[in-house]
Protein backbone atom coordinates (compact mmCIF):
# COMPACT_ATOMS: atom_id res chain seq x y z
CA UNK A 1 0.00 0.00 0.00
CA UNK A 2 0.91 3.64 -0.29
CA UNK A 3 0.11 4.19 3.60
CA UNK A 4 3.16 5.83 5.97
CA UNK A 5 4.14 7.46 9.51
CA UNK A 6 3.22 10.91 9.51
CA UNK A 7 4.24 11.11 12.81
CA UNK A 8 8.47 10.29 13.61
CA UNK A 9 9.48 8.26 16.60
CA UNK A 10 9.36 11.09 18.85
CA UNK A 11 5.73 11.44 18.19
CA UNK A 12 6.44 14.83 15.96
CA UNK A 13 4.35 15.16 12.49
CA UNK A 14 6.90 14.78 9.74
CA UNK A 15 7.71 17.89 8.48
CA UNK A 16 6.85 19.91 4.98
CA UNK A 17 8.96 19.29 2.76
CA UNK A 18 9.65 20.15 -0.85
CA UNK A 19 11.03 18.53 -3.79
CA UNK A 20 9.64 14.81 -2.76
CA UNK A 21 9.00 12.09 -5.60
CA UNK A 22 4.92 11.62 -6.53
CA UNK A 23 3.45 8.40 -4.74
CA UNK A 24 0.62 6.52 -6.06
CA UNK A 25 -1.91 6.69 -8.96
CA UNK A 26 -2.08 9.71 -11.10
CA UNK A 27 -5.72 9.82 -10.65
CA UNK A 28 -6.30 10.44 -6.79
CA UNK A 29 -3.07 12.19 -5.89
CA UNK A 30 -3.48 15.47 -4.51
CA UNK A 31 -2.19 18.52 -5.88
CA UNK A 32 0.58 18.82 -3.37
CA UNK A 33 1.98 15.00 -4.53
CA UNK A 34 1.87 16.75 -8.34
CA UNK A 35 3.73 20.15 -6.75
CA UNK A 36 6.40 17.48 -4.98
CA UNK A 37 5.43 18.77 -2.13
CA UNK A 38 5.25 16.30 1.34
CA UNK A 39 1.98 14.74 1.64
CA UNK A 40 0.23 14.12 4.79
CA UNK A 41 -3.11 14.06 5.92
CA UNK A 42 -5.09 16.44 3.84
CA UNK A 43 -3.97 14.33 1.21
CA UNK A 44 -5.64 11.46 1.85
CA UNK A 45 -8.51 13.48 2.14
CA UNK A 46 -8.44 15.15 -1.58
CA UNK A 47 -7.94 11.28 -2.55
CA UNK A 48 -10.55 10.31 -0.44
CA UNK A 49 -12.98 13.42 -2.49
CA UNK A 50 -11.62 11.86 -5.51
CA UNK A 51 -12.73 8.77 -4.98
CA UNK A 52 -16.56 9.90 -3.50
CA UNK A 53 -16.59 11.89 -7.10
CA UNK A 54 -15.82 9.08 -9.48
CA UNK A 55 -18.01 6.45 -7.52
CA UNK A 56 -20.79 9.20 -7.36
CA UNK A 57 -20.33 10.07 -11.24
CA UNK A 58 -18.13 6.89 -12.47
CA UNK A 59 -14.99 9.02 -14.04
CA UNK A 60 -13.38 12.18 -13.02
CA UNK A 61 -12.48 14.99 -15.47
CA UNK A 62 -8.90 14.00 -15.58
CA UNK A 63 -9.92 10.22 -16.56
CA UNK A 64 -8.33 9.41 -20.46
CA UNK A 65 -5.26 11.87 -20.51
CA UNK A 66 -3.12 9.65 -22.01
CA UNK A 67 0.23 11.68 -23.22
CA UNK A 68 2.82 9.13 -23.54
CA UNK A 69 5.15 11.75 -21.96
CA UNK A 70 4.42 11.41 -18.26
CA UNK A 71 5.49 15.00 -17.23
CA UNK A 72 2.96 16.70 -19.69
CA UNK A 73 -0.06 14.46 -18.32
CA UNK A 74 1.41 15.43 -14.95
CA UNK A 75 0.99 18.71 -15.54
CA UNK A 76 -2.26 18.80 -17.58
CA UNK A 77 -4.35 16.65 -15.03
CA UNK A 78 -2.71 18.59 -12.02
CA UNK A 79 -4.00 21.72 -13.93
CA UNK A 80 -7.47 20.22 -14.42
CA UNK A 81 -7.25 19.07 -10.43
CA UNK A 82 -6.36 22.71 -9.15
CA UNK A 83 -9.52 24.07 -11.27
CA UNK A 84 -11.80 21.08 -10.04
CA UNK A 85 -10.91 21.36 -6.51
CA UNK A 86 -11.50 25.26 -6.76
CA UNK A 87 -14.95 24.66 -8.76
CA UNK A 88 -16.02 20.97 -9.59
CA UNK A 89 -19.26 22.01 -11.27
CA UNK A 90 -17.37 23.20 -14.03
CA UNK A 91 -16.81 19.77 -14.99
CA UNK A 92 -20.25 17.77 -13.70
CA UNK A 93 -23.86 19.06 -15.19
CA UNK A 94 -26.16 16.77 -13.89
CA UNK A 95 -26.96 15.33 -11.59
CA UNK A 96 -26.45 18.06 -8.78
CA UNK A 97 -23.38 18.03 -7.40
CA UNK A 98 -24.32 16.55 -3.93
CA UNK A 99 -23.98 19.34 -1.04
CA UNK A 100 -21.75 16.80 1.06
CA UNK A 101 -19.20 17.03 -1.82
CA UNK A 102 -18.61 20.59 -1.84
CA UNK A 103 -18.44 21.11 1.66
CA UNK A 104 -15.85 18.39 2.07
CA UNK A 105 -13.80 19.79 -0.35
CA UNK A 106 -14.09 23.10 0.99
CA UNK A 107 -13.05 21.82 4.58
CA UNK A 108 -9.78 20.05 3.46
CA UNK A 109 -9.24 22.94 0.82
CA UNK A 110 -8.46 25.15 3.76
CA UNK A 111 -6.95 22.49 6.38
CA UNK A 112 -2.55 22.88 7.30
CA UNK A 113 -0.25 20.29 6.08
CA UNK A 114 -0.16 19.10 10.34
CA UNK A 115 -3.84 19.48 10.89
CA UNK A 116 -6.12 16.89 12.54
CA UNK A 117 -8.98 15.69 10.41
CA UNK A 118 -12.40 15.90 11.57
CA UNK A 119 -14.24 12.67 10.81
CA UNK A 120 -17.41 13.44 12.71
CA UNK A 121 -17.63 16.59 10.69
CA UNK A 122 -16.87 14.62 7.34
CA UNK A 123 -19.31 11.67 8.43
CA UNK A 124 -22.26 14.54 9.16
CA UNK A 125 -22.15 15.88 5.86
CA UNK A 126 -22.70 12.44 4.10
CA UNK A 127 -25.28 12.13 6.68
CA UNK A 128 -27.10 15.28 6.15
CA UNK A 129 -26.82 14.84 2.42
CA UNK A 130 -28.05 11.00 2.95
CA UNK A 131 -31.18 12.08 4.85
CA UNK A 132 -31.92 14.92 2.60
CA UNK A 133 -31.98 12.45 -0.22
CA UNK A 134 -33.92 9.88 1.78
CA UNK A 135 -31.01 6.63 2.01
CA UNK A 136 -31.90 4.11 4.19
CA UNK A 137 -28.75 4.54 7.18
CA UNK A 138 -29.82 0.70 8.09
CA UNK A 139 -26.01 -0.49 8.30
CA UNK A 140 -27.27 -2.90 5.95
CA UNK A 141 -25.06 -3.48 2.84
CA UNK A 142 -25.91 -5.01 -0.76
CA UNK A 143 -23.20 -7.00 -0.07
CA UNK A 144 -24.25 -8.72 2.88
CA UNK A 145 -27.93 -9.71 1.84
Amino acid sequence: GLSKEYYDKQGNHIDYLKNKAYVGTIRYMSINCHKGVETSRRDDMFSFIYMLFFLYYGNLPWQGMNDADKKKRLKAVSGIKTEFNKDPSKFYKTPKLPNSFLKILDYIRKMKFKQNIDYDRIREYLVEDMIHHKYNYDYEWDWSK
